[in-house]
């Protein structure tokens, strides 16, 4: 009995991550987190909000390059990372990717906006604020006309 003892493993006392409580020890190879679904629920929904806004918008500002010289006057923010065929920059957002335009319009609360986040500057890898507007498809139609950019524009 007393080799049954001390071979019987010390383990250390695990608490739950959300609320401190001591979790009772496990029989199972997969150690418990939490000591109720609720606690679980709460912290999943703390890391996921705090992975959307601060996070999201850190790895968004990483790939801007702010270094004048971009763009026709010289002061586009450029969007280093990945690019879509019409050379729009991109950025995955949730599992899908998300216009970085877009992004730096509306921010992370709106992106969901139905406006069009439309480039004053006519340069599609630009991502500084100032360089955007919020407007309908009409609006966008509109200000391509006027700068001379659609193929059917005389």
């Amino acid at each position: 009995m007393a080799a049954a003892a001390f071979t019987e493993k010390l383990r250390p006392v695990k608490t739950c991550r959300q609320c401190g409580e001591e979790l009772p020890p496990r029989e199972t190879r997969k150690p418990r987190k939490f000591c109720s679904h609720g606690c679980a629920a709460i912290y999943g929904n703390k890391r996921r909000a705090n992975h959307s806004e601060q996070a999201l918008m850190a790895r968004f500002w990483e790939k801007v390059d702010k270094t004048p010289g971009f763009g026709p006057d010289g002061d586009c923010w450029k969007w280093t990372a990945r690019v879509d065929g019409r050379g729009y920059g991109e950025i995955k957002v949730a599992g899908r990717y998300k216009k970085a335009h877009r992004l730096a319009l509306f921010g992370m609360k709106d992106l969901s906006n139905p406006l069009f986040a439309c480039h004053r500057c006519d340069n599609p890898r630009c991502v500084r604020p100032s360089h955007l507007f919020a407007g309908t498809s009409l609006d966008n139609v509109h200000d391509m006309m006027a700068k001379g950019r659609a193929f059917w524009s005389v």
